[in-house]
């Protein structure tokens, strides 16, 4: 009894086996380059868009302070009159530190700044959750957003005030600042952020002239007593054109 028996060839079959490990090889190489520029295109996208963070955060922060803004406070501020519930929830609170200017010259603009960065800490305690901003140079404004707004802000012009009330330490050099502090409620009479905003000027300025280291409220009458005086200062310049003056 016998068998004669005979296997097949199978040359595809013996050629995948001799092909298998650089089939592998190519494979796996092919699968690190994509993960590799998989991984390279999520390192561009994350720089672009920490690029886009970083220059939107410089657009509407201050470089020195770290504070938001004049550009930051107008969008903040027009937010906050548009969601308030009554006209009487918001408040702008403008304040303007006198003598800044005189103590960097006599110091020095790395004084001046050092002042301007232990006045931006204080003011941040001061004001806690209300939205501060650095507008510019030795101004600042604080947006107040609840309920009686303008009471709430006259005493923290108040605070501010007394802050001012002590010396800073400066390296050594013992510096005396005040503050002139302007405050505008927004009512049915002022609704838009740039009226808000001339009248916390307008406020602001009118402490100053009051003395300084004080709060001054807006009402009607100081627009009345600056169109007397804008009217007082066109009639004298006519007066010396003519040389009318006796």
């Amino acid at each position: 009894v016998g068998a004669l028996t005979w296997q097949q060839r199978e040359p595809g079959s013996a050629a995948l086996v001799r092909l298998n490990p650089l089939v592998f090889a190519m494979l796996g190489a092919l699968g690190f380059m994509v993960l590799a520029l998989v991984a390279i295109a999520i390192r561009g996208f994350a720089r672009v868009r920490k690029g886009e963070l970083l220059a939107q955060h410089t657009a509407t922060h201050d470089a020195l302070s770290g504070l938001p803004n004049r550009a930051a406070l107008i969008d903040h501020l027009r937010c906050a009159i548009d969601k308030s519930q009554s006209a009487h929830d918001v408040a702008l609170v403008c304040i303007e530190l006198d003598g800044i200017k005189e103590i960097s010259d006599a110091y020095g603009h790395s004084v001046g700044d050092q002042l301007l960065r232990k006045v931006s800490k204080g003011f941040q305690t001061l004001t806690g959750t209300c939205y501060l901003v650095r507008v510019g140079g030795d101004e600042f404004a604080v947006v107040i957003r609840k309920a009686h707004a303008s009471e709430r802000a006259k005493e923290l012009g108040e605070r501010l005030v007394r802050f001012f009330a002590n010396p800073f330490d400066i390296g050594g050099r013992i510096i005396s600042v005040s503050v002139s502090v302007g405050i505008a409620p927004v009512d049915e009479t002022a609704s838009s952020v740039e009226e808000v905003l001339r009248r916390g000027d307008v406020a602001m300025y009118q402490a100053k002239q009051e003395g300084r280291n004080r709060v001054c409220v807006f009402d009607d009458s100081l627009d009345s007593l600056r169109r007397h005086r804008i009217e007082v200062a066109a009639d004298l310049r006519r007066a010396l054109a003519a040389d009318a003056l006796t």
